[in-house]
C-alpha cells in the first residue's frame, strides 16, 4: 500500500509540474518573448560614423575651421530647432526624426553658429526632397543659418566663405547687442578696449557669466 501511495503521489506531482510548464508556455506565446526577458533583439556595431564622402568633407573642414569653433556631427534637427508651440507633437515628430550632417558651434559656449548639409545623389529622391523641405523650413523659420554643399565641389573655398560669413555675422550681432550679454542677457556686459600692441581692438565681457567675445577690430 505504501508503494502504491508513493507512485500516485509522484504522478500527481509530475502532473502539477506539467500544468505549470504548459501555462508558462501559453503565457509566453500570448504576451510575447520580450515581456519575459527572452528573445530580446540583437544589435551590431556600426564601424564608421561617417560615410566615405562625409569623411572626405570633414577632413577639409578640419583644415579651415577657426580655432574657436567645433563641428558636431549627426545632430538631431530637434536639438537645433523646436516648435514654438510646445504642444504641437506633429511638428516635433517631424524634426525629431531627422538629423543634420554638421553643426558649427562655439567651443567655449556651444552657441550654434550654423548648420551644414552635404548633398549627394541620395538627395535627388522624392523622399529625400521631402525631408530636405522640412529641414529648410524648420531652420529658416527658427532663424538658424543653413548652408547646403554639393558633394564633389570645391569644399575648401566654400567652407572658407562660410566661416567668413559666420565671423562677420558674429561681429554684427555683437555690435547690435553691446549692452546685453548674448549668453545670459545680463546688462553687466562691457566693452573692453585693448592696450598696446592691440590698439584699436576690443572685446566684450560679461561680469555675470564671464562670457567673452572674440577680439574685434575697430
Amino acid at each position: 500500500m505504501l508503494l502504491i501511495e508513493r507512485v500516485i503521489e509522484a504522478v500527481e506531482k509530475n502532473a502539477a509540474i506539467a500544468i505549470v510548464v504548459v501555462a508558462l508556455a501559453f503565457l509566453f506565446i500570448l504576451f510575447g518573448k520580450s515581456n519575459f526577458g527572452f528573445g530580446l533583439p540583437r544589435y551590431k556595431a556600426i564601424r564608421f560614423l561617417n560615410t566615405k564622402t562625409e569623411q572626405r568633407f570633414l577632413s577639409v573642414l578640419w583644415q579651415v575651421i577657426p580655432d574657436n569653433l567645433y563641428a558636431a556631427q549627426k545632430v538631431r534637427l530637434a536639438d537645433v530647432t523646436i516648435p514654438k508651440n510646445s504642444k504641437d507633437i506633429k511638428a516635433f515628430n517631424q524634426v525629431s526624426r531627422k538629423h543634420l550632417d554638421f553643426i558649427i558651434i562655439d567651443k567655449r559656449t556651444s552657441e550654434i553658429n550654423c548648420a551644414i548639409e552635404l548633398d549627394d545623389r541620395s538627395h535627388l529622391s522624392l523622399s529625400a526632397q521631402k525631408r530636405d523641405k522640412v529641414k529648410n523650413h524648420a531652420l529658416k523659420s527658427a532663424g538658424v543659418t543653413f548652408y547646403r554643399i554639393k558633394t564633389g565641389s570645391d569644399y575648401k573655398r566654400q567652407l572658407s566663405d562660410i566661416f567668413q560669413d559666420v565671423k562677420s555675422s558674429k561681429v554684427r550681432k555683437n555690435q547690435l547687442n553691446e549692452s546685453k550679454c548674448p549668453r545670459c542677457d545680463s546688462v553687466d556686459y562691457k566693452k573692453i578696449s585693448m592696450l598696446w600692441p592691440n590698439n584699436g581692438k576690443h572685446y566684450h565681457k560679461c561680469n555675470n557669466c564671464s562670457y567673452r567675445t572674440d577680439v574685434i577690430k575697430g
